[in-house]
């Protein structure tokens, strides 16, 4: 059985937890994942994998992001700062992640990273638009006081994103890209409530990608309704569990606005693709892609344009963090749901790579 925790961190803030607890008193190299949840699908989502962790040598942290559920509200300037993109906002996010992870460490007593790196230590998780956050601690050495840093550095050593869309990098849409066209019935404007349900849906559906595909995004399946969903299982209490409306309209929103796209390119720039991120903060950390090859077409498109972008840079000689990807066959947007064994056994590969 997991446990309820809540963390107090400096400056007032609140983030309440679930915690799978260390695999076993005799273990003294597990490692520590921290989940962070994405937009409206909150860390209630991630429940089945605490009392599968132990198995893998896994200790399974997930928080609630802040406006969310037992966790710290936003303030109305912080809110404005992220619908205006300001770096105060990425800086933020950063340093809380810092204080949350500092947290951990001090209060569980966790293992530190070994000298090898595949083994101990913190991996920090971050799935769909919750990679944002997670990406935040890497990506500017401005971010963090270099004492914080320098604890931190002896426990996380692995950045693991999993199946992140292609807005929680901060991409474009290419120019040839052929939007679908609208239900021939729509007589009125969506409400934002019409919206997240239509969203809810098609993200948590199953797509085939066709075969031989080479990223041709007009190629890709852009259902708003696959053949089979995730979420039309999901009974009416997981579905108030697991899914926040109100938080992902307060906190989330704006994420997709402009502004904020802009900053989140220049995380997923320093995260990925800057010599000087890579070896000057947290330089031994490797970034592990989680990619369900039945996910939907925002995320199969941030994938390849992830793996694009690092193949081109390395090939250009630059020294960047080492991305690994990890397959995982037949999952969708929610493996951690469907198929809980499947996924764990997908961090556990990556963190040995």
């Amino acid at each position: 059985m997991f446990t309820e925790r809540l963390a107090q961190l400096p400056g007032g803030i609140e983030l309440s937890y679930t915690d799978s607890g260390p695999p076993a008193s005799s273990s003294t190299d597990y490692t520590t994942v921290i989940i962070v949840h994405g937009m409206g699908f909150n860390a209630h989502g991630f429940e089945k994998l605490h009392d599968l962790a132990a198995k893998y040598n896994l200790r399974t942290i997930a928080f609630q992001r802040r406006g969310y559920q037992g966790s710290t509200e936003y303030t109305d300037s912080e809110l404005d700062d992220q619908y205006n993109g300001r770096k105060s906002c990425g800086d933020r996010l950063a340093l809380e992640l810092a204080y949350f992870c500092q947290h951990v460490a001090e209060e569980h007593h966790i293992p530190l990273k070994s000298k090898d790196g595949k083994s101990g230590g913190i991996a920090i998780l971050g799935w769909s638009m919750g990679a944002v956050s997670a990406m935040s601690i890497f990506s500017d050495s401005t971010n963090l006081p270099s004492d914080i840093h320098d604890n931190l550095a002896k426990y996380i050593r692995n950045l693991v994103l999993y199946d992140p869309p292609y807005q929680a990098y901060g991409y474009e849409l290419p120019a040839n890209y052929e939007a679908p066209k609208p239900a021939s019935d729509q007589t009125h404007a969506p409400s934002s409530e019409e919206i997240y349900g239509a969203v809810r849906i098609a993200i948590s559906g199953y797509y085939d990608k066709p075969k031989d595909w080479s990223g041709d995004i007009n190629a890709l399946d852009q259902r708003m309704r696959a053949d089979k969903v995730t979420v039309d299982g999901w009974t009416a209490e997981e579905n108030r569990n697991y899914f926040s409306l109100e938080s992902a309209m307060k906190a989330d929103f704006s994420m997709f606005m402009p502004p904020f796209q802009k900053l989140v390119g220049e995380v997923t720039r320093g995260v990925l693709f800057s010599e000087t991120a890579a070896k000057g903060l947290f330089p031994s950390v490797q970034v592990t892609l989680l990619y369900p090859e039945r996910t939907h077409w925002y995320c199969v498109w941030g994938s390849w344009i992830t793996q694009k972008l690092y193949n081109e840079c390395k090939n250009r000689g630059e020294i960047i963090r080492p991305l690994n990807v990890v397959h995982i066959k037949g999952g969708n947007h929610f493996t951690h749901h469907d198929k809980p064994n499947e996924f764990l056994a997908a961090v556990q590969t990556g963190l040995s790579l």
